[in-house]
């Protein structure tokens, strides 16, 4: 048997989840993370594993033919503000683009705003004579004699990594590799990062902020990696460890070694994949138009999937930086199980961002925490049962998640417990609705056309009232919806990402130049797959570029169905349908302008997928486990509901509400007048029970 393994490391939970290769057959591990070491709630979680399995570390890891990881050590290093003493070089009299940025604001009516505070203090940001021109032709040489002194004043400083950041470095970058030839000279051993590595593409600030942001995390990021790679080398994994990156693909340490920024947000960055995975067994993938939404211990991250690829931006940002690159379009907010529940200074009820985390956790984690979370309210409501929680491995306190509510919110404002806890599950629903909301009605899609799939170990509780209260009539909660993300690693595939800037426009194009940049980032690409030794037989490309109607402030990122084009008029077309679907209108006559032109490198990750079968009756009585009260609100009030086993829980049993089913790693929570059917890899959930 060969095994796949995802690790997804979580804010409460680390998820370990296995795969087998031959039947795809899936288990999830949850184990509390450790937020001083990551790396020992991975062990934590592989020791879980193997207690199931009956087999020891070196036995488990020798039979894994791949294992993917997301971390969330650059993440942390930059909210922390832990990471290594930076210093930046940029062009002489350029070295306040932090401070600038672009010249906006995300909030522009907001005068008390703060600006995001830069990673490297002004002092060790420091200028280099020399000037490259728009045009990529050197206006002044290099001042070698600046770059010596500036890394002699680096050493003074304790610099211990290095961003270099010039103008026009995306067109020509001579002078930055010859500043990172320098600096080895004159600080060996000082990881030293250049923009035309990092970001090849225009917009100073986003190209500065990106190669700080690589500097500043590429220390911690290495670290961790190293010492992962080497306990998974000892314990006999022969093949090198992947990373997602927040492309949604996934590539070797080495490659993320080379843009460790974009291993930021890396976790989220899965979940359209396993989205995709699970809504297989329904859909052909041209046909998967999704919403996916995976809530866990701390946050909620929801994305959109159309024609079975995610949506792509490149306005992600990680406290107020852009991080530059091609990223799935995930919005993350903090409405997770472990979102902290209080009363705010106008004395009304909030909940989250902060969250309790797996240190102390909820209050019915018995394990030191007293403030109230969503999950104790899930606890008071009746929608998860204390004694089957993590399978029973963690058994939760009831009592000490009614006294959190009662004292923190209940008596605050005059309700009574079940109210109150009402009360923070209709808010949490509230955020996640409108982040919902975000990545598809703002984004000009009705999402009356799409399903939504849940998942994270809160996604299955919280489903029904999400659908229903966001006009979607279809969900599907996979079974492995405990380690969403985690089973996201497992079928993700590589993905190496390629950009260069060439800015011309469609009067003027030169359509022979754009098909020679596709063809040298291919030829780049097959290169750097082959020493990464990942097999380029099933390699497949996908092309974009960024562009925009003369005169628009903002680009559009243009899937390309192909990467060769015959004259102008083919080339654009792709540009005007885009800007048609997203902003119901086109000007055909217009001229377009192109900024950046990108290529990825896709290897496939194939798994079976399972396939609908006809599967058992509709009675679901024999997994019928007992019944206890819950609160649905309304007409339906406190009721007595079943509460059925989901081990026993055959293809075709059909589950109508209000009721529960219990997973080993999440509870499905049915409404009153819903329905679920149960299938192979989940439960096809339907807000109007009638119809299913």
């Amino acid at each position: 048997m060969t095994l796949r393994l995802g690790i997804d490391i979580g804010g409460t939970f680390t998820d370990i989840t296995v795969a087998d290769e031959g039947d795809g057959a899936i288990q999830v591990f949850k184990a509390l993370s450790d937020r001083e070491d990551p790396l020992q709630g991975i062990l934590g979680g592989i020791a879980l594993a193997c207690e199931e399995l009956g087999c020891s570390e070196e036995a488990f890891i020798s039979r894994c033919s791949r294992i993917v990881h997301g971390t969330t050590i650059g993440t942390n290093a930059i909210i922390q503000r832990n990471g290594p003493v930076a210093g930046l070089l940029s062009t002489k009299g350029f070295r306040d683009v932090l401070e600038f940025m672009d010249g906006t604001k995300p909030e522009p009516f907001n005068i008390r705003m703060a600006r995001p505070k830069p990673l490297i203090p002004r002092h060790r940001r420091l200028g280099v004579g020399g000037r490259i021109d728009y045009r990529g032709e050197e206006v002044a040489p290099l001042d070698e004699g600046d770059v010596r002194a500036a890394a002699a004043r680096f050493r003074e400083l304790g610099v211990n990594a290095v961003a270099v950041a010039f103008l026009w470095a995306q067109v020509n970058p001579a002078h930055e590799q010859r500043t990172r030839a320098i600096l080895a000279d004159e600080m060996p051993g000082v990881p030293v990062v250049i923009s035309s590595d990092i970001l090849p593409q225009l917009r100073e600030w986003d190209r500065t902020s990106a190669t700080v942001l690589s500097a500043y995390t590429l220390p911690p990021i290495a670290g961790y990696l190293e010492r992962l790679r080497a306990w998974l080398a000892d314990h006999g994994f022969a093949a090198e460890p992947l990373i997602i990156q927040c492309n949604g693909g996934c590539a070797p340490i080495a490659r993320i070694l080379h843009y460790p920024a974009r291993s930021i947000g890396s976790g989220p960055a899965a979940a359209p994949a396993a989205a995709v995975q699970v809504a297989s067994e329904f859909f052909a993938r041209s046909e998967i138009n999704v919403i996916s939404a995976d809530m866990g211990g701390t946050s909620f991250d929801v994305g959109l999937i159309r024609g079975g690829l995610p949506a792509l931006t490149r306005n992600l940002r990680i406290a107020g930086m852009p991080l530059g690159s091609l990223a799935t379009d995930i919005i993350s907010i903090g409405a997770g199980g472990g979102s902290i529940a209080s009363i705010d200074a106008g004395g009304a009820l909030a909940v989250g961002p902060e969250s309790a985390g797996a240190d102390p956790g909820p209050a019915c984690y018995g394990l030191g925490g007293t403030m109230p979370t969503v999950t104790d309210a899930f606890v008071a409501l009746g929608y998860v049962n204390p004694d089957a929680f993590l399978g029973g491995r963690l058994k939760l306190d009831r009592d000490k998640a009614l006294a959190a509510i009662d004292e923190e919110v209940a008596q605050p404002l005059g309700l009574g417990i079940v109210d109150a806890a009402a009360g923070i599950f209709r808010l949490a629903n509230f955020k996640m609705v409108k982040a919902m909301a975000a990545v598809s009605i703002e984004r000009g899609v009705d999402p009356r056309s799409t399903i939504l799939i849940a998942g994270g170990g809160a996604g299955g509780v919280v489903v029904g009232s999400l659908a229903d209260e966001f006009g979607i009539d279809r969900a599907i909660i996979p079974r492995v919806a405990g380690g969403y993300s985690a089973f996201g690693m497992t079928v993700v595939d590589v993905t190496f990402d390629y950009t260069r800037t060439f800015t011309t426009d469609s009067d003027t194009v030169d359509v022979d130049a754009v098909n020679r940049l596709f063809a040298e980032m291919e030829e780049n690409a097959l290169g750097d797959l082959a020493a990464s030794a990942i097999p380029t037989d099933d390699v497949h490309f996908q092309w974009f570029y960024d562009a925009a109607y003369w005169g628009q402030a903002h680009e559009l990122i243009v899937p390309l169905a192909k990467g060769r084009f015959e004259d102008a008029a083919d080339l654009r077309r792709a540009f005007d349908d885009e800007h048609e679907r997203i902003y119901t209108f086109k000007m055909e006559g217009d001229r377009v302008n192109f900024l950046h032109w990108r290529v990825n490198a896709v290897v496939g990750s194939s798994m079976p997928t399972p396939r609908r079968s006809p599967g058992a009756s509709d009675d679901p009585a024999a997994a019928l486990r007992g019944h206890r009260t819950a609160y649905f609100g309304g007409e339906a009030g406190a009721t007595t509901v079943p509460i059925y086993d989901s081990v026993r829980l055959e293809p075709g049993h059909a589950v109508r509400g209000p009721a529960v089913i219990e997973e080993p790693t999440t509870s499905v929570t049915v409404f009153p007048g819903h329905a679920v059917r149960v299938s192979l890899s989940g439960y096809d959930y339907r807000v109007n029970g009638d119809a299913l």
